[in-house]
């Protein structure tokens, strides 16, 4: 969905180009834009400020044929050059920008940094950005830095992972962060919680842990983190102006949010047990804070079976158990031990905790892995199941 560029505007390679500028268009700079184009926005731009059609919020379009890109638009966001952005003029503008591209066919859109008169303005910025263009996600967003930038931020290479015995069960989440030759692993075990609730916990930890604002590449093998983000629920849920947000696991995916707006953050989604080291070590370091001693309590709503005395029957609101949640990851230094194969037959070892797996038979052949036909391995230590056609071999002796 957003894509995090280290080049100047002239090598961006992208159908249209949203440049912010004050109500006396000051913000178009020759060293944004090649002299001639820059030359032909300020023109177009004076005719619309001689016609008095400027104005905080609205949009100004500005297209020139045979160049890359092919449209410019121009935001006013603020009405002085020292002004603050105002985000009510940034929304009716971007509404308006997502009209104009979807009718003009455009894929791909670039933009740099917004800045007001305070640092901090640049992540509000940047969700309302997310927000708007989540409705379309197939549109691509590319962000390229600021001429006025002294050093580019440091690239930052995240893998995360996170492991469960069940829901709720125990649990734990790895981490591994590299910039350059510097290396970092985090891992934490928590006890009632979730795979998603690990998986969403690693990326929290990765991001948390860089202490200045850095260019991030974070890996997850979890379809659910990386789908929600690049996909847009995170940001159009975000900017719907709730305390908290109204959706599965909020909590922890209110806390992803603010590192993730203070880093420049691209979601990479990768193949588990692929090979990959960074992420094999990942699912290793779960597996063993799962096994420590030391585990954390999680947050997590349970909702008990009704009696079977129907004591609340017609009560339209369920029981809910919280615990406590410890807000900092714990790293373990527990020894390393190295998974084994998936077993195959009942005795082999199982995959996770290294206990004996046990042959089942499935109540319904029609259900899907691993209970899809007669029988199916479980290791009754940890409620791991097999896929069954390893175990079907063995059902006749």
């Amino acid at each position: 969905m957003i894509q995090y560029l280290r080049a100047n505007t002239t090598s961006i390679e992208s159908d249209a180009l949203l440049l912010d500028v004050d109500c006396l268009g000051i913000g178009i700079e020759a060293n944004i834009l090649e002299e001639a184009i820059a030359d032909k926005v300020r023109t177009a731009y004076k005719a619309e400020f001689d016609g008095g059609r400027v104005e905080p919020g609205r949009l100004i379009l500005v297209h020139c044929e045979q160049c890359r890109p092919s449209y410019i638009f121009l935001l006013p966001t603020r009405v002085h050059t020292k002004g603050t952005v105002r985000l009510e003029s940034l929304r009716s503008g971007l509404q308006d920008l997502l009209d104009q591209v979807l009718k003009l066919g455009i894929k791909s859109i670039a933009f740099s940094q917004m800045i007001g008169n305070q640092e901090f303005d640049w992540p509000a910025i940047k969700l309302e950005l997310l927000a708007t263009f989540a409705r379309v996600p197939q549109i691509g967003l590319q962000v390229y830095p600021r001429v006025k930038k002294i050093a580019p931020p440091k690239q930052v290479a995240i893998f995360a992972d996170g492991a469960c015995t069940g829901t709720p069960g125990i649990g734990g989440y790895g981490v591994v962060l590299r910039f350059g030759h510097n290396y970092k692993e985090l891992s934490a075990g928590y006890q009632s919680t979730s795979n998603q609730r690990m998986e969403l916990m690693g990326a929290i930890a990765g991001l948390e842990a860089l202490k200045e604002p850095c260019y991030v590449r974070l890996h997850s093998d979890s379809q659910y983190v990386i789908d929600i983000v690049n996909r847009g629920l995170l940001f159009r849920l975000a900017t719907e102006g709730r305390e908290s947000l109204r959706m599965k696991h909020g909590d922890l995916w209110k806390r992803f949010l603010t590192p993730f707006l203070k880093h420049d953050v691209e979601m990479v989604w990768v193949k588990g047990h692929a090979g990959i080291q960074d992420n094999e070590r990942c699912d290793q370091l779960a597996s063993e804070a799962m096994r420590s001693t030391e585990l954390l309590t999680d947050q997590i709503e349970l909702t008990p079976k009704a009696p079977s005395n129907g004591s609340v029957k017609g009560s339209s609101k369920a029981i809910q158990y919280t615990k406590k949640v410890e807000t900092q990851p714990a790293s373990l230094n527990g020894s390393s031990q190295k998974k084994g194969p998936c077993p195959k037959k009942a005795g082999d070892p199982c995959h996770f905790c290294a206990m004996p797996v046990v042959q089942k038979r499935s109540k319904n052949k029609k259900k899907k892995p691993p209970h899809d036909g007669p029988f199916y391995l479980l290791c009754e230590a940890c409620s791991r199941a097999y896929p069954t056609q390893k175990a079907n071999v063995s059902s006749k002796l």
